[in-house]
């Protein structure tokens, strides 16, 4: 896969984010998703995809394309957000396997209906978890919705309990969270 198509691809996506229709409120909202959640997922697949010997350029796009849904509002975002990638990378030349398995890649990253079989869908929802627990990704969202940032954290911590159970794939990653997990275990049963 040529890297500048992919970069291409990331591109337009954060030219769509950074785009987004609706209130003030809510494209800051939008604007501060992708740089506090689809890149530092972006992030961490790639550098996961190379550590665990997965297709980096699946495990790019899956990220860049996991909440993709989400842009527009749209649930189940799993399932709608898989059928939409599947459909950009067609309309962008891409192949049919090629945006059939991104696609899945997509459907899987929440763990939930459809569980991650390949290492890209581990290595996607790993770092989708990962990214949950990055003080960025709260205080971004606190400060957009004007809400206290330990406010977020515990009203979050059910989710990240089960993010931490459930779609962290790589011992390695459950030990570098299982300490940011205590402290969050500690600041919500503890308060």
């Amino acid at each position: 896969m040529n890297r500048k198509e992919i970069q291409k691809i990331e591109d337009e996506l954060k030219a769509l984010y950074y785009a987004a229709e609706g209130t003030h409120e809510h494209q800051d909202l939008i604007r501060s998703f992708w740089d506090h959640h689809v890149v530092p997922v972006k992030d961490l697949s790639i550098e996961m995809a190379e550590k665990y010997g997965a297709d980096s350029d699946i495990c790019w796009l899956g990220a860049l394309f996991h909440d993709f849904a989400l842009l527009s509002g749209q649930e189940p975002h799993d399932e709608l957000g898989a059928i939409q990638t599947k459909d950009f990378l067609l309309e962008r030349g891409f192949d049919e396997k090629f945006a059939e398995t991104v696609s899945e890649t997509v459907l899987r990253h929440r763990c939930k209906k459809f569980i991650p079989e390949t290492e890209e869908d581990k290595v996607v929802a790993t770092a989708d978890a990962m990214a949950h627990f990055l003080p960025a990704f709260y205080l971004g969202i606190a400060v957009i919705a004007k809400n206290d940032y330990e406010e977020m954290k515990n009203s979050s911590f059910e989710k990240l309990e089960q993010d931490f159970q459930n779609k962290i794939f790589f011992e390695e990653e459950k030990k570098l969270l299982h300490d940011r997990m205590q402290e969050f275990r500690k600041t919500v049963l503890y308060k």
